[in-house]
């Protein structure tokens, strides 16, 4: 994805913050798949990202791409009918399901992925590798989805692209994964719409009851919880009703740029 000058000052930012980082070993990668997890956000200015990073090193480890990439390209193509009727039905009758490409750019992986957020906010993924830039379901990925979502009557298409980069970091003494997405851009009408100046953490564990480095650090700093979601997000972008919304968009500069 081609980049913008603040992109590229995001981008520089980011990657200085986590050079003091011990880069995560495939041992404890394995240990931190957490498939089946239960999720919180939180948005932090990007002005507040070194000194928070600063003093997570010594309870995260850094997943690196490669030997020295601190971030992963990320394209996320989220499927439903034009009318939302996935969408609509998780609304009204939990669970959520969410169905979507997911990309992974240096690597050049490409899965399927069904994931589903249960009435108690208990969260889970399932997914299969996929044909890498390929937007079309095969039947083999029909039967995968229809299985997953317990119904096979929706007639599904691309509805939402959008790219960020993601920063993964495992922590050392408990099951959970933090990723922090930035430069996040919402492709529609063959503009890039840039979500820029914020991040977004993500806190993914199994252990709810005890919190963690990086949420007691947010929290303290009077950080709450947000209900981000980059779904919801990208169809209040295109102009979709949605009812009683709690994502204020006003929060975020939105600037709108031609594709180069």
């Amino acid at each position: 994805m081609g980049q913008s000058p603040t992109e590229a000052r995001v981008q520089s930012l980011m990657s200085a913050s986590v050079l003091h980082f011990t880069k995560a070993s495939p041992q404890l990668l394995r240990t931190r798949d957490l498939l089946t997890r239960r999720e919180e956000k939180f948005v932090l200015p990007l002005s507040a990202v070194p000194e928070f990073l600063s003093l997570m090193s010594t309870n995260y480890h850094l997943l690196a791409i490669g030997q020295s990439i601190p971030a992963e390209d990320y394209e996320t193509v989220y499927f439903d009918s034009s009318d939302l009727q996935l969408y609509r039905r998780g609304l009204q009758t939990p669970p959520i399901h969410k169905v979507r490409l997911r990309r992974y750019g240096h690597r050049r992986l490409s899965f399927l992925e069904v994931k589903t957020k249960e009435e108690n906010g208990d969260t889970s993924k399932v997914r299969m590798s996929h044909d890498y830039l390929s937007n079309t379901l095969r039947d083999i990925d029909l039967h995968f989805i229809y299985n997953a979502i317990g119904a096979c009557h929706f007639q599904l298409s691309p509805q939402i692209i959008v790219q960020y980069k993601r920063m993964t970091f495992l922590s050392v003494a408990s099951m959970e994964r933090m990723t922090i997405d930035f430069s996040i851009r919402y492709l529609q009408d063959m503009r890039a719409i840039s979500l820029q100046d914020s991040v977004v953490i993500e806190i993914k564990r199994t252990d709810t009851e005890q919190h963690s480095a990086a949420e007691c650090w947010l929290r303290d700093k009077n950080i709450r919880k947000s209900p981000f979601s980059k779904f919801t997000a990208g169809l209040l972008l295109r102009g979709e009703p949605i009812p009683d919304s709690p994502l204020d968009l006003g929060l975020w500069h939105i600037s709108r740029q031609e594709p180069k």
